[in-house]
C-alpha cells in the first residue's frame, strides 16, 4: 500500500493539473516552435492526461520508494526523472506532434512515426527532452521537498507549488524552447545550432509567459492534490494498523 499510494496520488494530481493547463501548453508549443498559420487546439488532451499522469505517478514511485535513501532531493528527483526517460520520450514525441498539428491524435502520431522513421522516430530529440526534463523536474520537486521539510515558506502545498513551478519555468524555459524547436524540425538540425539560432533571434524565452503560467498552475494543482490523497492514504493505513492491534 505504501508503495502504491505515491503512484496513485501523483497520477491523479497530474491528471487534474493536465486538464487545467493543456490549452495553454498548446499555445506555448506553437509559439516556441514559431509555427505560422495554425490555431492551437485541445486535440490530444485525453491522451496527455492519461499518459502524463502515469509518467508522473511512476516518477514519484521511483523517487519515494527506490531512491528514498538519497538525502539530496535535487539529485533523487533528477535521477528518478532520468530513469523513466526511456518510457517517457516516445510519449512526449507523440504528444508534441499532436500539439504542433502534424498529426490528428496520439494514435496517429505513434503509428505515423513508426511507419515513417521506425522505432528510432519515437526517440527523436532524446537528449534535448531528457536534458530539459531532468533539470526542470529535478529542480522543481527538489526545491519543493526542501521547502516542505524545512518549513521554509510556511505556506500550503498549493502556494508552494505555484512558487516552485514559476521559478523552475524561469530557469528551464530556454531548454524547453530549444526542445520544441528540435522536435518540430524532426531532429534534423543539431541541438547546439538551434540553441545558437534561438539566442541570435532572441527566442530562447519564447512563450515564457505561457510556460510560467502552465508550470506554476500545473505544479500547484498536482502537488496540492498529491498531498491530500497521500494524507488520506496514510490515515487509512494507520487506521487499519490500529484495528489489527
Amino acid at each position: 500500500m505504501n508503495l502504491d499510494k505515491h503512484f496513485i496520488a501523483a497520477a491523479i494530481g497530474q491528471a487534474v493539473a493536465q486538464s487545467a493547463t493543456f490549452r495553454i501548453d498548446a499555445h506555448k508549443v506553437v509559439r516556441q516552435s514559431n509555427i505560422k498559420g495554425i490555431k492551437p487546439n485541445i486535440n490530444g488532451v485525453g491522451s496527455a492526461m492519461i499518459c502524463k499522469s502515469m509518467l508522473v505517478g511512476l516518477q514519484f514511485h521511483v523517487n519515494k520508494n527506490i531512491l528514498c535513501d538519497i538525502d539530496n532531493k535535487f539529485l533523487s528527483n533528477s535521477l528518478s526523472q532520468f530513469s523513466i526517460s526511456f518510457v517517457k520520450i516516445p510519449i512526449i514525441n507523440c504528444l508534441k506532434r499532436v500539439q504542433m498539428q502534424k498529426y490528428k491524435s496520439f494514435r496517429h502520431a505513434f503509428i505515423g512515426l513508426l511507419k515513417s522513421r521506425g522505432l528510432g522516430g519515437l526517440y527523436t530529440s532524446y537528449l534535448p527532452i531528457v536534458l530539459e526534463d531532468v533539470i526542470d523536474i529535478g529542480f522543481k520537486l527538489g526545491l519543493y521537498e526542501n521547502i516542505k521539510s524545512n518549513n521554509m515558506l510556511n505556506l500550503p502545498p498549493f502556494f508552494n507549488g505555484l512558487f516552485v513551478g514559476a521559478i523552475s519555468a524561469l530557469i528551464s524555459t530556454p531548454l524547453d524552447t530549444v526542445k520544441s524547436m528540435h522536435v518540430y524540425n524532426e531532429g534534423k538540425i543539431p541541438y547546439h545550432k538551434l540553441f545558437k539560432q534561438a539566442f541570435k533571434d532572441k527566442r530562447l524565452y519564447a512563450g515564457l509567459k505561457h510556460r510560467v503560467i502552465i508550470t506554476a498552475i500545473n505544479s500547484a494543482i498536482m502537488l496540492a492534490t498529491y498531498e491530500v490523497i497521500n494524507y488520506i492514504c496514510t490515515q487509512q493505513m494507520k487506521n487499519k494498523q490500529l484495528k489489527k492491534i
